[in-house]
């Protein structure tokens, strides 16, 4: 016996338990009878479900089911008020809970929901259009996978049909079957029952998925009065939607109202349960005609419970070929053994025990597949499943693009190397109606609009082969159609015309035409003439172009003026025709010899051109003579260096008779092919030479006068020596040196002599020349004081700060000493006001930018003379200002 997980036994508890987030709802109606004059009173209900477990992602603070619920009642017509809000409270609660789950079952999670009734008699107007009943709440449950957002709320509605629908007969809602504790395990089979019952004899239900409604007022789960319809969707999430609330693999039987299919994996919550908003509305029939929708609004829940499932379809009739692939539609890692067998009649060795078997047939039919899983233990499963053998079925249909609100003949092409296609059904891709079907072979269908539509045939064979093909259709105002470009032709000439569309072609006038309802007819006017064609595909679908051939007796050709241009340019020969093809030579100096105005790279001095215009069987010829001479011979010479601040002679050299020499604000006179340069910083100048006796175009050449920056010759600071005492200079700013009078030094052509002076000097000065590798030199002098004295370090007895420029700072003079330490200052306090490391600095009389007191300071002096001994010095200096 096959075991499917459908819904398993419902037990009604009628105990208090703790409550949670809103799992769905249902708003029915029952008519009680006639009110007071001119209404009717009515029983309406609201049922309300809640998981007993709910789980808590972050969203909403978790609720009880309310005490008291807010209903309102809305004209259907005009969607205003007629009932604000009734306060209703709870008339019922009771829990359900699944008992006893199959024992298979593993990992089977507990089941359960709270049911709250909130019933009220109304007394509403006989109206026309009729009433919505609404209840509205902030919060579904938590952690939903096919609806967005963190918490969605919810609207709950029942609608009571007027007169308009009803005439003088009355009505009562369906009402849905409470079988809400279904165990669904995660990506297995289920089948679920979501039927209802209507207390009026004689109307009949269908069923569909349709779009859950939330809320937009309420923020909580407090009691408030409902918006007016109408209601938005929730907002599903991509691969979701009111008519596919459990993805593509999950339908609902129209009539049975049985929800079945592969379960959806979903969002996973800590629970180890997904949830997924199903929203199922049902038609109510009255003798063939709508008369209200009624809905039920309810959270499933997919648990991560498994067991061992067989599950085949229940045909397979792809007639593909002989060889098949099986595979077991519910997997599950509580199968542990398969055993198939492949329905060859009287046949012993067409079985296998592997997963995922093939086999190949040996012959056509159809055969019967079996599928055991866990053969042999408890929790085994069967399943059978007839596929069709009939290898070689080729769906295929003819259409074409067509007009709007005109009629396209669909023609069914279909072959089958077995059998014959006896079985069409179309649906030609219009989403603006569910009537766009046929059953017919080739059918008719008019569409309403412009638009490209998807048409699909699912068409099947007496043998039991099914298969399906999509082509796109194209509807426009009229059909599309391509013509000749109007054209130029000879007298003595035929011309072929082409129209390219879909249809029948109708050509006029008749003139010199061979045949007017082809697409490419010949034509030969010999007088200008427009042909005009139609192309209909149906009547009223047509579309209607022309074509102008204009005729002439002879080719017009006017050859381009001779030129002369600049030897290694190209030229553009453009002459004046009403010619159609154009032929030049000699064809090896042009880049496309077959355009009208063509491109020639002539390198003779002199070349002729020929060109032949045509039309047709007519055609002209003419030639063009183009000359070439060498462009100008241009050279400004080599590059060039000068020291900063001297000049240098440009020359020109070539055969050029005018020359411009750039930039001109450093030259004497630009104009001539010999100018005087004197660029303050390192410059390219550009000479442009012309010739008025060849090439009128102008040629250029650059010379580069690189300009050597002053020469920072530095000899050194002037000094003090003591006499015997080795006296390093340091000369720089250049690479070749020269230091004069060669007096006391040790070489005078370095940057670093030695010099040791004797006695008989007391001043001193050397000269020092340097020069860089280009030439330009510059001069810079040291001056040294000689010592007779040993080496020692002096420091004036007073100084005066007051800024005239003489004595205004304290320093002191070091004569022989190698090495300067410190020089420091000190106030009558101790305090020192004054630091230097350096012979250079001297002490302004201030500290911290403030001017000393006169009076006397202290100081202390500290360095090593050049023969290694040190030399320190205290002492006081007075400060007068």
């Amino acid at each position: 016996m096959k075991r499917i997980l459908l819904v398993l036994s419902i037990l009604l508890l009628l105990q208090e338990t703790k409550a949670g987030h809103i799992s769905g709802g249902e708003m029915y109606y029952v008519y009680v009878g006639p009110g007071t004059a001119g209404n009717s009173i009515y029983r309406v209900t609201l049922r309300l479900f809640r998981d007993c477990n709910p789980i808590n992602t972050g969203g909403a603070q978790i609720a009880p089911l309310p005490g008291n619920v807010a209903v309102g009642f809305f004209n259907r017509g005009t969607n205003a008020t007629v009932i604000d809000s009734i306060l209703v409270q709870r008339t019922d609660f009771r829990t359900i809970t699944l008992q006893n789950p199959f024992s298979c079952i593993i990992n089977a999670p507990p089941v359960c929901y709270e049911v709250g009734l909130y019933t009220v008699e109304v007394q509403l107007p006989i109206n026309t259009q009729g009433y919505t009943a609404a209840f509205q709440t902030c919060c579904r449950i938590n952690g939903l996978s096919n609806v967005s957002g963190g918490t969605t709320g919810a609207t709950y509605v029942t609608n009571i049909p007027g007169t308009a629908i009803l005439g003088n007969e009355t009505n009562s809602s369906p009402v849905f079957d409470v079988n809400d504790t279904a165990l669904v395990c995660r990506n297995k089979r289920f089948v679920l029952p979501f039927s209802a019952k209507d207390p009026d004899a004689g109307d009949s239900l269908s069923y569909s998925f349709c779009d859950a409604y939330t809320s937009t007022g309420p923020t909580n789960s407090a009691t408030v009065k409902p918006n007016n319809p109408t209601y938005p969707s929730v907002p599903y999430n991509p691969g979701y939607s009111g008519s596919s609330p459990l993805g593509a693999n999950v339908t609902i039987n129209p009539i049975t109202g049985v929800i079945s299919g592969i379960a959806p994996t979903g969002v996973v919550n800590p629970s180890g349960a997904s949830f997924f908003v199903v929203n199922v509305c049902i038609t109510e029939w009255r003798r063939g005609v709508a008369i209200s929708t009624h809905r039920k609004d309810f959270t499933i829940r997919i648990s991560d419970c498994d067991f061992a499932d067989a599950e085949l379809p229940l045909e397979n009739r792809s007639c593909d070929g002989f060889t098949q692939t099986f595979n077991n539609l519910t997997p599950s890692t509580e199968i542990k053994s398969w055993y198939w067998d492949f329905g060859v009649p009287s046949s012993t060795t067409d079985t296998s025990t592997q997963s995922i078997p093939t086999f190949v047939y040996a012959d056509t039919g159809v055969y019967k597949v079996m599928l055991i899983v866990n053969r042999g233990d408890i929790c085994t499963d069967t399943s059978y499943s007839d596929i069709y053998v009939y290898p070689g079925f080729f769906p295929a249909f003819d259409s074409y693009d067509g007009c709007k609100d005109v009629p396209i003949q669909f023609t069914d092409q279909t072959t089958s190397n077995y059998g014959f296609p006896n079985s069409w059904k179309w649906n030609f891709g219009n989403p603006a109606t569910t009537a766009d079907t046929s059953r017919l072979r080739n059918p008719l269908y008019t569409y309403p609009a412009n638009g490209s539509y998807n048409v699909q045939l699912i068409t099947g064979s007496n043998k039991g082969c099914l298969d399906t093909i999509t082509k796109p259709i194209n509807i426009t105002d009229k059909p599309a159609l391509q013509l000749t470009n109007d054209t130029l032709i000879c007298s003595i000439d035929t011309l072929q015309l082409n129209a390219v569309g879909q249809g029948t072609f109708q050509w006029s006038p008749s003139y010199n035409i061979n045949n007017q309802t082809i697409g490419n007819p010949l034509v030969s006017p010999d007088v200008p003439t427009k042909y005009y064609v139609t192309v209909t595909l149906a009547p009223g679908c047509f579309n209607t172009d022309s074509v102008l051939v204009n005729v002439v007796d002879f080719v017009t050709l006017l050859a381009p003026n001779d030129t002369t241009i600049c030897r290694g340019d190209s030229v553009v020969l453009k002459p004046s025709t009403d010619g159609l093809q154009y032929t030049w030579s000699p064809p090896n100096l042009f880049s496309n010899p077959n355009v009208r105005d063509a491109v020639a790279y002539p390198t003779d001095p002199s070349t002729v051109f020929t060109v032949v215009s045509t039309i047709g069987k007519c055609n002209q010829t003419r030639t063009v003579t183009v000359n070439t001479v060498p462009y100008p011979l241009v050279n400004a010479g080599p590059d060039d260096a000068i020291c900063f601040g001297d000049t240098t002679l440009l020359t020109a050299n070539g055969d050029a008779e005018n020359w411009l020499w750039s930039p001109a604000a450093t030259l004497g006179t630009p104009t001539n092919a010999v100018t005087t340069a004197f660029p303050l910083s390192t410059t390219n100048y550009i000479l442009r030479g012309t010739s008025t006796l060849g090439c009128p175009k102008p040629v250029f050449d650059t010379v580069l006068v690189q300009v050597v920056p002053p020469v920072p010759a530095f000899a050194g600071n002037d000094t003090l020596v003591v006499v015997g005492q080795p006296l390093q200079l340091n000369g720089s700013g250049g690479t070749i040196y020269q230091w004069t009078p060669p007096d006391f030094l040790n070489n005078t052509g370095i940057p670093n002599p030695v010099a040791i002076f004797d006695a008989s000097r007391e001043n001193f000065s050397y000269i020092m020349r340097t020069e860089t590798p280009e030439g330009c030199f510059a001069y810079d002098t040291i001056n040294i004081r000689i010592f007779k004295t040993a080496p020692d370090i002096f420091v004036p007895t007073g100084f005066t700060p007051d800024g005239n420029g003489l004595n205004d700072v304290l320093r002191p003079f070091a004569v022989g000493i190698a090495q300067f330490d410190y020089f420091r200052v000190f106030n009558r306090w101790g305090q020192e006001v004054f630091a230097t490391t350096s012979l250079e600095n001297g002490w302004d009389g201030t500290f911290k930018s403030i001017q000393q007191d006169p009076g006397t300071y202290a100081w202390m002096v500290s360095g090593i003379d050049f023969l290694g001994r040190r030399i320190l010095k205290k002492g006081t200096v007075v400060l007068i200002r």
